[in-house]
C-alpha cells in the first residue's frame, strides 16, 4: 500500500514545497495550489487503493492460501491509503509557510501515537489469532493518524489558507467520480463471473483489463488537466521530430 501511493504520488510531492512557497505571500494563490496537489492525490489514489481492497481476495488466487490472511489487513490499508493521500502535503505546507516546528511537533506526536497504538493493540490482541491481531494493527495505524494528522490537515485547509467548502467539494469530487463508477463496475464483474461460473483467475485478468480500460477513460474524462496533458504527450509523440522530418 505504501509502495502505492509512493508510485502514484511522487512526482506531486516532489515538486509540491517549491510550488507552495513561492505562493507564501498570495492567500489565494497559496490556497488554489494547496487545493491543486490535494485534488490530483486524491484522483489517482482513491480509485486505485479502492479497487485493490475490492480485489484483495485474487491474492489467494495469485500466490496461494498462505496468503489469506493478509485479505482483511489490505482492505483495511486501503482506508488507511486514503487517510494517506489526504494528509500527504500536511507538512510541505507548514514549510511552505515557514512552520518547522509545527512540522517537527505533528511528526513527533503522530509518531508517539502510532508506537502507542500499536503497543496497546498488540497487548490486547496478544492471544487472538492472526486474522485478528493484523487488522488490528492496521486499524491502530488508522486510528494515530485520525487523532493527530487530519486534524493538522482540516486546521491548514479551514484556518490556515481559508479553504471554503465549495473548493473542498471541488476537491474530492473528481476521486469520487472516478472511483465510485470504477468499483461498481468491477464489483458487477466479480459477480457475473461468479453467476457465469469463470474460472477465477480468467475471470480476475478480465477485470484487470476491462476496469483498468474504464477507470483510465474515466481519469481523463474527470479533469481536464489530466486530460490535456495526456493528449499532448500523445501529439508530441506522434509529430515527428525536425530533424527527423529533415531527413
Amino acid at each position: 500500500i505504501e509502495l502505492v501511493i509512493t508510485i502514484v504520488t511522487r512526482a506531486v510531492w516532489h515538486v509540491s514545497f517549491p510550488y507552495l512557497a513561492e505562493a507564501k505571500g498570495d492567500e489565494a494563490v497559496l490556497r488554489e495550489r494547496i487545493g491543486s496537489c490535494l485534488r490530483y492525490s486524491l484522483l489517482f489514489c482513491v480509485p486505485i487503493v479502492a479497487l485493490m481492497g475490492l480485489e484483495s481476495p485474487a491474492l489467494i488466487l495469485l500466490m496461494g492460501e498462505e496468503w489469506k490472511e493478509v485479505v482483511p489487513v489490505i482492505r483495511v490499508l486501503s482506508v488507511y491509503a486514503v487517510i494517506r493521500a489526504m494528509i500527504l502535503f500536511n507538512g510541505q505546507l507548514l514549510l511552505a509557510r515557514s512552520r518547522p516546528r509545527t512540522f517537527s511537533v505533528v511528526v513527533a506526536v503522530q509518531c508517539v501515537a502510532t508506537i502507542l497504538g500499536v503497543v496497546v493493540v498488540s497487548l490486547f490482541l496478544r492471544n487472538a489469532p492472526l486474522n485478528e491481531q493484523l487488522p488490528g494493527i492496521a486499524w491502530a495505524r488508522i486510528a494515530a493518524y485520525s487523532v493527530v494528522s487530519i486534524p493538522t490537515l482540516g486546521y491548514l485547509v479551514f484556518v490556515s489558507v481559508r479553504m471554503p467548502v465549495v473548493e473542498v467539494r471541488a476537491v474530492i469530487t473528481p476521486a469520487l467520480l472516478v472511483a465510485l463508477p470504477a468499483f461498481a463496475l468491477d464489483l458487477l464483474l466479480i459477480w457475473a463471473g461468479h453467476a457465469m461460473g469463470v474460472p477465477p483467475v480468467a475471470s480476475f485478468f478480465a477485470r484487470v483489463v476491462i476496469v483498468g480500460s474504464a477507470t483510465a477513460a474515466l481519469l481523463l474524462s474527470a479533469d481536464r488537466s489530466v486530460r490535456d496533458a495526456v493528449l499532448g504527450r500523445l501529439r508530441a509523440i506522434r509529430r515527428p521530430s525536425a530533424a527527423a522530418v529533415k531527413e
